[in-house]
């Protein structure tokens, strides 16, 4: 073999090594895309969790929700009514996070509607209405625009009384 020829060899062994490399990038780029991405939609459905123990570990938090999504702020008692709406908050603010993240192509459509499935109901309450009227100029404008028009295709939704306690049982129950 001439050393021209020895030339061209190697050549073409760099060239097939420069290929091998790129393909290697490129792999280890969609896995790390992948694994941000599954990252992403770990902690925001943690995080929709959390928000939903809130209502799920605190009975009257829980009766709040329901006696809100039917008949408003007003009827779920003064005395918790902050309470119960800090928590629409912060599920309001996953919701804009979520929101925010897919639109990004952070988050997969299906960790997305198991997101968007859990919080219609309650954009659809007549409690989130009130507050969503009066707060949403305290999120972004895509997103609020996202809500509007959810809120406007959304069915109103009332709970079967049987989900939650009347207010004579609610006033009532042991602390």
């Amino acid at each position: 073999m001439t050393l021209e020829e020895l030339y061209y060899v190697s050549q073409i062994v760099a060239v097939v090594a420069i290929f091998c490399s790129l393909i290697f990038v490129g792999l280890q780029m969609r896995a790390q895309t992948r694994e941000t991405r599954y990252g992403t939609m770990s902690q925001i459905l943690t995080d929709y969790d959390q928000i939903m123990s809130g209502w799920s570990n605190d009975p009257l938090a829980a009766q709040d929700y329901f006696a809100g999504v039917n008949g408003g702020l007003e009827a779920v008692p003064l005395e918790r009514r902050a309470a119960h709406i800090f928590l629409v908050s912060r599920l309001l603010r996953l919701y804009e996070r979520a929101y925010i993240q897919r639109e990004a192509g952070r988050l997969g459509d299906d960790a997305w509607e198991a997101i968007h499935r859990g919080v219609e109901p309650a954009t659809a309450g007549k409690s989130f209405k009130e507050y969503w009227q009066s707060r949403k100029t305290f999120f972004s404008t895509a997103f609020v625009a996202f809500v509007d028009k959810e809120m406007q295709q959304n069915q109103p939704i009332a709970f079967p009384r049987t989900f939650y306690a009347s207010s004579a049982e609610t006033q009532s129950a042991p602390p």
